[in-house]
C-alpha cells in the first residue's frame, strides 16, 4: 500500500485510534478527511491539526452515510479506513430493553462499516492505489462477557473483511 499522496476517509476519526491514524497520515503528506458523530471532537481535532478536513456523520443512519460517501468522492477518496465504532456493557439477563439503551453498537460497529463501504467500492475500484481497512479488536477473538455486542461486531468485521478481501483481490483494491 503506497503510504503517502492519497486521499484518506477515516471514519470515528475525531478521537482515539482513528484520530492517531489521521495524525499519522497527515504526516506521511496525505490529505485526510476525518468524520465522527461529535463534531465538538471534529473541531477540536481539527484545531489540533488545521489540515484536517473534518464532516460530522453518523454512520449508523444511511442518509449520513450516503452524503458521506459523496462527500469523499468529491475530495477524490482513494482509501477508506473504517474506525468508527462504540462498546458498552451489556447485561444479557436483562431484558431486550439493554440491547436497546444508548447507541446501536450493531448500526454503528458493523451495518454501517458494511454499508459506507459498499457505497465507496464502485468509486475505489476507478482509484490508482485504492485500500480499505477496516478496524477490529482483539475482542473479537477473545470475548469479554461483558461487552458482548461489541464483542460480536468485531468478530463480524474480522469475517467480513477477509470476505471483501478475495472479492476485491483482482479488482485493484488492496
Amino acid at each position: 500500500m503506497k503510504i503517502s499522496g492519497n486521499t484518506i476517509l477515516i471514519t470515528g476519526g475525531g478521537t482515539g485510534i482513528g484520530l492517531a491514524i489521521a495524525h499519522a497520515f497527515i504526516g506521511l503528506s496525505n490529505k485526510v478527511l476525518i468524520c465522527g458523530r461529535r463534531e465538538n471532537k471534529l473541531r477540536e481535532a481539527k484545531a489540533a491539526d488545521p489540515e484536517l478536513l473534518i464532516k460530522a456523520s453518523d454512520i449508523s443512519s444511511p442518509s449520513d452515510r450516503k452524503e458521506l460517501s459523496d462527500w469523499a468522492i468529491s475530495e477524490g477518496v482513494n482509501i477508506l479506513i473504517n474506525d468508527a465504532g462504540m462498546q458498552r456493557e451489556i447485561d444479557l439477563t436483562r431484558s431486550i430493553a439493554a440491547l436497546d439503551e444508548g447507541d446501536n453498537e450493531i448500526r454503528i460497529n458493523f451495518e454501517g462499516t458494511v454499508y459506507l463501504t459498499a457505497l465507496l467500492t464502485p468509486h475505489l475500484m476507478t482509484q490508482e492505489n485504492a485500500a480499505i481497512a477496516n478496524v477490529s479488536s482483539g475482542l473479537g477473538f477473545v470475548p469479554l462477557a461483558i461487552m458482548p455486542i461489541y464483542c460480536a461486531t468485531k468478530a463480524a468485521i474480522h469475517t467480513y473483511t477477509i470476505c471483501l478481501r478475495h472479492q476485491l483481490q483482482a479488482k485493484g483494491v488492496k
